[in-house]
């Protein structure tokens, strides 16, 4: 191979080979505001706030809407984010509490 592809494939091999950190998070959803119950997810950070409220939902057939904007609480870390942010903009990861509000 020449410098440039071997380059390309250098970094495609030790992207494969560690693979993504941050791409799943485990995180724990809180409904108390809802139906009461606490379940833990393991998804993308790359989910906006949004569709991890919609997630929730179906996960646990909430029968009552959201409320409009979709804001969440991030217990543990005492912040609050609309439903249009990004877990990973919002700084959300591993073990983190997300209290739909």
């Amino acid at each position: 191979m020449k410098g440039k592809e071997r380059l390309i494939h250098e970094k495609t091999a030790l992207f494969l080979c560690k693979g993504d950190p941050k791409m799943y998070i485990d995180i724990t959803i809180d409904l108390k505001h809802y139906n009461g119950s606490v379940f833990d997810l393991r998804l993308s950070d790359y989910h906006p706030v949004k569709k991890v409220i919609d997630i929730a939902w179906q996960a646990q057939s909430v029968a009552i809407p959201p409320r409009e904007g979709h804001w969440i609480r991030v217990v543990n870390k005492d912040t609050v984010f609309s439903g249009e942010c990004k877990l990973s903009d919002c700084g959300i990861t591993n073990g983190d509490r997300l209290e739909i509000l």
